[in-house]
């Protein structure tokens, strides 16, 4: 469910990238709730969001952060800070912002006592890496002149005290183009380009936590100019989803609380997000990374709706409808091919590096949730392969029986295949280091013993003909590459 999924990082809550964009108050509390509410149901794993954004913003959208602390309780949200209390975080940021106090009033006369119940706390320092990245990165692609680009890299070089914000060079810009003589016009323009150059830099620095691996929400009105920095811009859009969720907006007297429902109720989220994740995946075969994908995605997703999806009532049921129709035409067009789950199991340390080791030569492999157990999964052309480590023994909490059972259930995979040291071989047949195909399955566990002899009562079941076909052709293939290189 989460193969191809990312964290999502709420990046509006960020006061000065909303004010690089001149926002004000068009973005109302109410709207960031809406915000938080769709995003719930655009992952299956956690949101988060800097803490310091949130208690600055706390007079502007008190509901919604509410609402998050909610959220945080039940471990839906994660709340990010490099302080381990509400003392520390406060002192550290008098400090931070003590060259700019009356923009940050928040921490100097505090007015209200907020904390996480789960805070994740950072290793790093935010400020510092926005020093770093400022100086190292960003003075070079800003459109601003030489000279100004120097003052801001000296200011940077002598100043470790204060927050990396647009105020800490506004001193700088203001007395360069006073010097140039250049209009207000010019000046309003490259302030705003410091703003969201800054704003961006902030956003990067906390999209790019390990930890997270993380993307924003866009499709938000206003905030577009930032949507570059999405992992996918189909995939966590607000305007596609509202779409999608439009179905429960329409009848609801509660939009949070009705998706929020939605995302603790393990099932039907489930069959959510995998219908929700086929339609993105469609909807990308068929319009490629065309610069309207999002505009020509919401228009189909619309006029289907519109045409037969709303005859139901069922959320479930209309999604599940919609992203049939979206891949039905995605087939008729050519644009999908659908591909094929393998499953590969291995018991051993040993097992586990030889199969990493060849798989990882046809592709890359990235770390997967398979239900409750950890996987890893592999792209070969139109196939997944899919690996999972169990225990040696079919029994036990970490054995093969329970640990393929978890897979396959999760998965629902066309083919499955285990490894083993064929301890039944027969020395007079076979060598060390011969691969054995086996061309049936037989559980030996099930027997009754008698005082005279075992009787096996496992039942026997044939190995996929497709897979078999395949070895063979393997196997052939082999033989004649090892002639050919006798023959040289």
């Amino acid at each position: 469910m989460y193969e191809h999924e990312n964290c999502i990082y709420f990046h509006f809550f960020d006061r000065e990238l909303r004010n690089s964009l001149n926002i004000g108050h068009s973005f109302s509390d109410s709207s960031a709730t809406d915000v938080i509410a769709t995003a719930l149901l655009m992952t299956g794993l956690p949101l988060y969001v800097s803490f310091s954004h949130m208690y600055e913003s706390l007079d502007e959208f008190p509901k919604t952060i509410s609402s998050l602390f909610e959220c945080e309780k039940l471990g839906i949200v994660k709340m990010l800070t490099n302080s381990r209390s509400a003392d520390e975080f406060i002192s550290s940021r008098q400090q931070l912002y003590k060259f700019d106090e009356n923009r940050y009033y928040h921490y100097f006369y505090p007015s209200k006592s907020m904390w996480p119940t789960d805070l994740f706390i950072l290793s790093d320092d935010t400020t510092e890496i926005l020093r770093r990245s400022v100086r190292n990165n960003l003075l070079e692609n800003l459109n601003i002149e030489d000279e100004t680009k120097d003052l801001i890299q000296t200011k940077l070089l002598r100043n470790k005290v204060d927050a990396i914000t647009f105020p800490f060079f506004k001193t700088i810009i203001e007395k360069q183009y006073k010097n140039l003589e250049l209009s207000n016009v010019d000046f309003q323009k490259y302030s705003s380009i410091l703003k969201q150059a800054i704003s961006s830099e902030y956003s990067k620095r906390y999209i790019s936590i390990p930890a997270f691996n993380g993307t924003i929400v866009t499709g938000i009105p206003a905030f577009s100019a930032f949507d570059f920095l999405a992992k996918d811009i189909l995939a966590s859009n607000y305007k596609l989803y509202s779409l999608l969720l439009s179905l429960i907006k329409k009848d609801s007297k509660n939009f949070f609380i009705d998706c929020l429902h939605l995302r603790l109720d393990w099932n039907n989220f489930a069959i959510f997000r995998l219908a929700t994740n086929s339609i993105v995946a469609a909807l990308h075969f068929l319009y490629g990374n065309d610069s309207q994908i999002v505009n020509k995605s919401c228009l189909l997703v619309s006029a289907l709706m519109n045409k037969n999806i709303t005859t139901k009532n069922d959320v479930l049921y209309c999604i599940l409808a919609l992203n049939s129709s979206i891949i039905t035409l995605a087939e008729k067009g050519g644009y999908i091919r659908m591909e094929k789950k393998v499953l590969v199991a291995v018991a051993t340390p040993i097992e586990l590096s030889v199969a990493m080791d060849i798989l990882g030569k046809l592709g890359t492999f990235i770390d997967v949730s398979i239900g409750r157990q950890m996987g890893l999964v592999c792209h070969l052309m139109n196939y997944s392969v899919y690996l999972v480590k169990c225990q040696p023994g079919g029994g036990g909490v970490g054995g093969s029986a329970l640990t393929l059972f978890e897979a396959v259930t999760n998965l629902n995979p066309d083919f499955v295949i285990m490894g083993g040291i064929a301890f039944g071989s027969d020395v007079h047949k076979q060598a060390i280091g011969d691969v054995l195909i086996s061309s049936q399955v037989w559980e030996y566990d099930f027997e009754k013993l008698t005082e005279s002899e075992s009787i096996p009562r496992g039942a026997k079941y044939p190995a996929s003909a497709y897979l078999l076909q395949m070895f063979d052709i393997a196997q052939a293939r082999q033989n004649i590459a090892v002639t050919n290189e006798n023959s040289l």
